[in-house]
């Protein structure tokens, strides 16, 4: 079976989250994909602006994409990078 291509992911921004960087994505064992990545807040699109960490998962192979979920908010001042996914051995 040829693997299909993926044109692009778009994570939505707006005046409060003018910027969304480095992330990851896991294929769940439901057959879901589950992005995560760094989602700057504040206003700023600086590196050093507020940032937390946020997923979006599809259920079609990455057609479509949830509404973003912040799993991990930092503090006013805190930052956060470089989400990485790894699947441990137990599953």
């Amino acid at each position: 079976m040829k693997p299909q291509e993926l044109e692009s992911i778009v994570c939505p921004t707006d005046k409060e989250n003018m910027r969304n960087s480095e992330g990851s994505v896991i294929s769940l064992r439901n057959g879901d994909l589950l992005l995560g990545y760094t989602r700057f807040r504040g206003g700023s699109p600086s590196d050093f602006a507020p940032s937390d960490i946020a997923v979006i998962r599809s259920k079609d192979g990455g057609q479509t994409w949830s509404k973003p979920e912040i799993i991990r908010e930092c503090p006013p001042d805190g930052n956060v990078l470089s989400v990485s996914f790894l699947r441990l051995n137990s599953g």
